[in-house]
């Protein structure tokens, strides 16, 4: 993915649940970065309109409808978070689909902002196999307790959030291959702060 004609410096962005990954990608994407949101593009593929939306619901069965018979991402959630089978099963219907949608988004952006770098944002870039096609991966690193704080202020339960980060990759694993790693363990305007330096230092070594 690196090895394209335009000089765009392919990076990712990743850390835990309750991180504050989203915050710096939002600042990424201020500053001029081309930000391929993976979250959201998983979100997208639950809809109606997506190949997998039949797929997950052969799946996992008709409770995980909503009364309007949409995806309930919450009940799907609370299936798949609680059981490491039921996870594996869900991410084979759409992580290969998700994973040629931000392929098709890398072109684009190369091809509509040449000079800039593009951005995955995603927590289970390692898991994916992306850090071995980027240029720099950049981890957003926070202490347990205050990630855990984070999900229950954005009205997750305590043991969902807990299984939530025991379902995913081990900070320090991420940590070892990390290129860079912004801290956030203090405000949201530090985080911000912190975000907009590494951001501009990335540009400029994109520019050289």
């Amino acid at each position: 993915m690196s090895g394209h004609k335009y000089k765009n410096k392919l990076i990712g962005l990743t850390g835990g649940a309750g991180s504050g990954k989203s915050t710096v990608a939002k600042v990424f994407q201020r500053h001029g970065a081309c930000v391929i949101d993976a979250d959201s593009l998983g979100h997208g593929l639950l809809k109606g309109k997506s190949s997998c939306f039949a797929k997950v619901i052969k799946t996992f069965g008709p409770d995980i409808l909503s009364a309007k018979k949409t995806i309930d991402r919450d009940r799907l959630g609370d299936l798949v978070f609680s059981d490491p089978a039921k996870m594996r099963r869900l991410n084979r219907i759409v992580h290969p689909v998700l994973l040629e949608e931000i392929r098709k988004r890398i072109k684009t952006c190369r091809v509509k902002y040449p000079g800039r770098p593009v951005v995955i944002d995603a927590a289970l870039i390692m898991q994916w196999g992306l850090d071995k096609k980027l240029d720099l991966l950049v981890m957003v690193d926070s202490h347990k307790k205050l990630r855990l704080s984070r999900m229950q202020a954005r009205g997750i339960s305590r043991n969902k959030a807990l299984r939530i980060m025991t379902s995913q990759m081990p900070v320090r694993r991420i940590r070892e291959k990390a290129g860079l790693i912004i801290s956030n363990n203090g405000t949201i305007g530090q985080l911000k702060k912190s975000a907009a330096r590494a951001c501009k230092d990335i540009l400029r070594q994109n520019i050289r």
